[in-house]
């Protein structure tokens, strides 16, 4: 089996927030920066995401992931 690569092996991946999402509008989208594989990515989510907290891909657009809160928590 050949190793997954490009978007689709982002998807379904977890890992921390590094820059809080935020909006001006105060409503969704909300953006931020997350770690995911290693790597910051540019992210959008639906909700305001705290650093720290863990979340998972849901999509990706172009660079950009698509993210929401993961279930699971991990302490950092």
């Amino acid at each position: 089996a050949k190793p997954i690569t490009g978007q689709e092996g982002l998807l379904g991946q977890s890992g921390p927030v590094r820059v809080s999402f935020t909006s001006l509008t105060k409503k969704p989208p909300y953006t931020g920066q997350v770690l995911v594989t290693g790597q910051l990515w540019r992210a959008i989510a639906d909700d305001p995401l705290e650093k720290g907290e863990v979340v998972v891909v849901t999509a990706v657009t172009g660079l950009t992931l698509h993210v929401k809160r993961s279930k699971q928590e991990v302490n950092s």
